[in-house]
């Protein structure tokens, strides 16, 4: 089972998760390397469990927090920061062996 990086973003997907996003892309069996160069995507072969168990964790509290982005509603300066190192957890010195403790508090 392969999944998808987002070279933008870094965030990573199985193909089922991507194929279920918005993006009107989707992947077929055998992506061509032009075919993700062309979406800026980059196949991920060897993705642990363990990695896919916290990218998962990281999406459900990017989504729990979701409200708070919309465009009438203020996000005080500790909900972003609390967002943005949601979103670059994937970069912290312990990943993908993470403890609690290295989860950022949801304010």
């Amino acid at each position: 089972m392969y999944h998808i990086k987002i070279k933008e973003t870094n965030d990573v997907f199985s193909r089922e998760e991507y194929n279920n996003m918005s993006s009107g892309v989707y992947l077929p069996d055998n992506p061509s390397k032009a075919f993700l160069d062309a979406y800026g995507l980059e196949l991920i072969e060897n993705v642990t469990n363990r990695e896919a168990e916290f990218r998962a964790k990281r999406e459900l509290a990017l989504a729990e927090t979701d409200f708070y982005a919309l465009s009438d509603v203020t996000m005080t300066p500790e909900m972003e920061a609390y967002r943005k190192a949601l979103r670059d957890i994937t970069a912290h010195a312990n990943w993908p062996n993470l403890e609690e403790a290295d989860w950022p508090v949801k304010p």
